[in-house]
């Protein structure tokens, strides 16, 4: 049998269910059973007190057959007065035989108290009866008296008490169960519209979402979770898409470039000059699509999760050597390339953050036609900062937001002819992520960009 939710959820309340009503079930009982008990002692107690307020119960004979016949038909308490040497003086005809106890004959004789007084103690129960002991002095010796009640009435009671638990008990437990079974299968009737409702929703239709009938309990809290889910997939298939479809793109120009040339060589012989420039042109298109190849790699690296190589970098001096690489880039460019910089240590993958700096240093470059990119290095107490700054043509600042999405260029045809792919920048912030840095972009058309890297500093440089 399968335990679905709903059997246990109905199986949980009827056990806490039958826990709760024996414990309540046995203090009912025991509370009975005591108040009964005592309402016996009660009876005998009473029986006793009176005879301490008259005395001449137990020492006129009429007053006290009298005493011993109301003590009886009112209460129900047989009573057996006895001689210190258990010689029986009077009774009621009730008393059972044997009452007197071994330990009450025979109790030595002393001088009676200035006062009549009583010394009481009750005996365990013995069979279905309840016993009181009561000793005074009467004529300079010590009589003892017996009281008696039976409890086979209170036994009875207490029967029938335990009969009716016992089929009470049962009976609420089966229709609790019942009716926890009914509301289980209420309470988790919107789980079952949810699953039919969940399994709708297939690749072709990520764009529906549940039905939230309550968005304050938890299962409205459940279905919007699950339709945050079902956005975040569809975002992500429609990414997948739009990637799948740019990188076919991307890879399909540069293959139909190097087929036509090929084609044209095919078609006529060419002189050596001619083929000369054909292979170059076949080359370069060949070393676009192997940094186009090597740019998807890293990204699929990036989205299974990024493995640094971490050790201790001289940012400065990485910096500085990325700066060098590219100056005859920036010097064929005619553009000033500035380099400032500050002692500053991270805990990084060095290969990674070089890959960073060159891409913005390449992108600044490309995108300013004059005046110059300025480099700075800047460090505080726990981070350290890395500015680039160009006076190009600046960003529009419709774009600024999609600048780090994967194949997204501002200027789609000026960016092809420059052999861009539109993955640098996110490449570059997925590295700078995976070191638990930021990188923000601000910038104003015809004043240029200003790139900013943030990373956190190495704890020994704190």
């Amino acid at each position: 049998m399968r335990w679905t939710i709903r059997r246990r959820l109905t199986l949980l309340n009827t056990l806490a269910l039958a826990v709760l009503l024996a414990a309540f079930a046995a203090l009912i009982y025991l509370l009975q059973a005591r108040a009964i008990i005592e309402r016996v002692d009660e009876k005998m107690e009473e029986s006793w007190r009176q005879l301490q307020r008259d005395p001449r119960l137990i020492e006129e004979p009429a007053a006290r057959e009298r005493w011993l016949k109301e003590s009886w038909e009112r209460d129900e308490v047989a009573i057996g007065v006895f001689a210190p040497d258990g010689r029986l003086l009077a009774q009621t005809a009730e008393l059972p035989a044997g009452a007197m106890p071994e330990y009450a004959v025979n109790i030595p004789q002393e001088a009676p108290p200035p006062q009549l007084q009583f010394s009481t103690q009750v005996l365990p129960i013995v069979g279905e009866r309840r016993q009181l002991l009561a000793v005074l002095p009467h004529n300079g010796a010590k009589s003892v008296v017996i009281f008696v009640s039976d409890l086979a009435e209170a036994h009875r009671r207490l029967a029938q008490l335990r009969a009716i638990l016992l089929t009470v008990v049962p009976v609420m437990l089966l229709l609790a169960g019942l009716v926890a079974y009914f509301l289980a299968g209420r309470a988790l009737a919107p789980v079952a519209a949810l699953e039919r409702e969940a399994r709708a929703i297939g690749a072709e239709s990520l764009d529906r979402r549940l039905p939230i009938a309550n968005p304050h309990d938890e299962l409205g809290r459940l279905t919007a979770t699950m339709n945050d889910m079902v956005g975040r997939l569809e975002r992500s298939f429609a990414e997948m898409k739009r990637f799948t479809a740019d990188a076919s793109h991307e890879l399909r120009t540069p293959l139909a470039v190097m087929r036509a040339e090929i084609e044209v060589a095919q078609a006529k012989p060419l002189s050596p000059d001619d083929m000369q420039l054909l292979l170059s042109s076949v080359l370069e298109e060949c070393e676009r699509v192997t940094r186009l190849t090597d740019q998807l790699l890293t990204l699929a690296r990036q989205d299974a999760g990024m493995l640094l190589r971490r050790q201790r970098v001289d940012v400065a001096e990485l910096l500085g050597g990325a700066v060098e690489r590219l100056r005859p880039l920036a010097e064929v460019k005619r553009l000033e390339l500035k380099f400032t910089s500050t002692p500053a240590v991270v805990d990084g993958d060095p290969d990674q953050l070089r890959q960073v700096f060159v891409n913005i240093l390449d992108n600044a470059i490309k995108h300013t036609e004059s005046g110059s990119v300025t480099v700075t290095l800047t460090a505080t107490e726990k981070e350290i900062s890395v500015s680039v700054r160009d006076t190009g043509v600046g960003i529009p600042q419709e774009h600024l937001p999609h600048v780090f999405e994967r194949f997204y260029r501002v200027d789609k045809a000026r960016s092809r002819e420059r052999g861009g792919t539109g993955l640098g920048l996110s490449i570059a912030r997925g590295i700078v992520f995976a070191h638990g840095g930021r990188i923000d972009i601000a910038s104003k058309p015809g004043e240029g960009t200003t790139c900013t890297v943030t990373l956190p500093r190495a704890p020994a440089e704190r």
